[in-house]
């Protein structure tokens, strides 16, 4: 019996599978199935054990996490040993993504830069999402062997039908568009996507994302391939009113192309396909490694759990004559701990308990770090930004009083006309972050070349743009 590739794609109230099987030349696609799932808690699961029932020893089982909520960087270090990498990853990322944060890391085989340097596309993930899907088929009783990252996923799965231009995932859930050279992702941007979003917004966002990864292209205009259950034929419609070269990747089962909606399924079928020296991203590590893998270990455990015990039993006989150099340790410990408080927050003038107020303290720089805009999407810096990305270019502004809350940003300025308030207004209006903009005074000045106005913008609430 051939071995087999699944590709899974869960998305709200429907499950898509993709298989393929292996072939003399590589993957073959064989079957595609989409399954509509009742409003039932437990019809996810019940839906994975009956689609899955016949997956064999051997078969890999591929699904992935959204790019939403995720982090990427593409770092530099000094040698390629997976290993070293992976040590050294850890402390690399968290000092580039928010504070707070459970994640888990992993990354795409190094490349060699020159010079005894190589590049690593790196990637962070929820760990708390990671543990969520894999429960899901634990409960199903279908072994999870990889779990990749979109648009990671995709692009190693489409490798044999789209090397270079710019690939779009959209579906109920995000949209996703990354930059593809020669195969690799180069760069990516992704955010929420709103089901019942009008045609002409999600056109305006898809367009925004599509021209900046294609300036690296020198102005160039690469093609647009789209998959993804959001994918119609009235989007790429509008799409390609816009002058983009829209395309939908080939891929057939006998002959007959797949629709755009199963085609992450089948992306993913043949990202499974790849082997394991092609390094590709997982998710499943841990306490989420594949049971296969705990299987191998647990012949070893017996062994290792009587040295433990041995140890154990050591280290007690020896633990009285430790105690009082362990609780002069610990003393000394403390006082390096305070020190360190002290030096860290030298305005903190009485020390009671130093973990609880240097959580505190944490929180409240935290806080600050938010204001300034470091890497929230509702921060000051990233609402001025996107404020200034949707002003119109022909448009003359002089802000003389900015004010941001949480949820308002209030401009007063002056600018050349009232027709020029008028379409800033419409044009911030466009952004997802923006739930409306009202101008609540608009004159002309004394001399009368100005129009003083004064706009208010209502920051959309988080839960919004999820």
């Amino acid at each position: 019996m051939a071995k087999k590739f699944i590709g899974i794609d869960i998305e709200d109230g429907l499950l898509r599978i993709v298989i393929a099987e292996a072939g003399k030349t590589g993957p073959v696609l064989t079957s595609a199935t989409e399954r509509t799932l009742p409003a039932d808690e437990n019809a996810l699961v019940q839906a994975l054990t009956e689609s899955l029932d016949q997956v064999a020893f051997g078969d890999v089982v591929a699904t992935f996490l959204p790019a939403v909520g995720s982090f990427s960087r593409r770092l530099e270090f000094p040698f390629s040993d997976p290993k070293k990498i992976a040590a050294a990853l850890p402390l690399e990322m968290t000092s580039q993504v928010p504070a707070g944060e459970d994640l888990e890391f992993d990354f795409l085989a190094p490349q060699s830069q020159g010079g005894g340097t190589y590049r690593v596309s790196a990637a962070a993930a929820r760990k708390s999402a990671a543990v969520l899907k894999a429960e899901i088929f634990q409960q199903a009783g279908v072994p999870l062997h990889v779990l990749d990252l979109s648009p990671f996923a995709f692009a190693a799965g489409l490798r044999r039908c789209i090397d270079s231009g710019v690939l779009g995932f959209i579906n109920a859930g995000e949209i996703t568009l990354a930059h593809l050279a020669e195969g690799q992702i180069v760069d990516f941007r992704s955010l929420p996507h709103r089901p019942g979003q009008p045609i002409d917004k999600l056109t305006s966002l898809i367009l925004r994302d599509y021209l900046a990864l294609a300036k690296p292209d020198n102005d160039a205009s690469p093609p647009l391939y789209l998959i993804g259950s959001a994918v119609t034929g009235e989007l790429q419609q509008a799409l390609r009113e816009a002058e983009i070269d829209v395309r939908i990747p080939e891929l057939n089962i006998r002959g007959e192309n797949l629709s755009a909606a199963l085609l992450p399924a089948a992306a993913l079928a043949l990202r499974a396909a790849l082997p394991e020296r092609d390094r590709q991203l997982n998710f499943l590590k841990g306490e989420l490694s594949p049971k296969s893998e705990w299987a191998g270990f647990r012949r070893r455990l017996i062994g290792a759990s009587a040295l433990l015990g041995l140890t154990l039993i050591l280290a007690g006989a020896g633990a009285y004559t430790n105690f009082a150099h362990k609780k002069a340790r610990a003393e000394q410990l403390r006082e390096e701990m305070s020190q360190v408080f002290r030096e860290t927050f030298p305005q903190t003038s009485v020390i009671v308990d130093v973990p609880a107020q240097m959580r505190s303290n944490l929180a409240q720089l935290r806080e600050r770090a938010r204001l300034l805009g470091l890497g929230a999407d509702r921060s000051a810096l990233n609402v001025l930004r996107e404020v200034s990305a949707r002003t119109p270019a022909d448009i003359t502004l002089d802000i003389r009083e900015l004010n941001f809350t949480s949820d308002q940003l209030r401009l007063d300025g002056t600018t050349s006309s009232f027709e020029a308030i008028n379409r800033l207004s419409l044009s911030l209006e466009t952004s997802p972050l923006f739930r409306d903009a009202q101008i609540t005074d608009a004159k002309m000045g004394l001399d009368g070349t100005r129009v003083d106005f004064r706009l208010n913008l209502r920051i959309s609430p988080e839960d919004l743009l999820q």
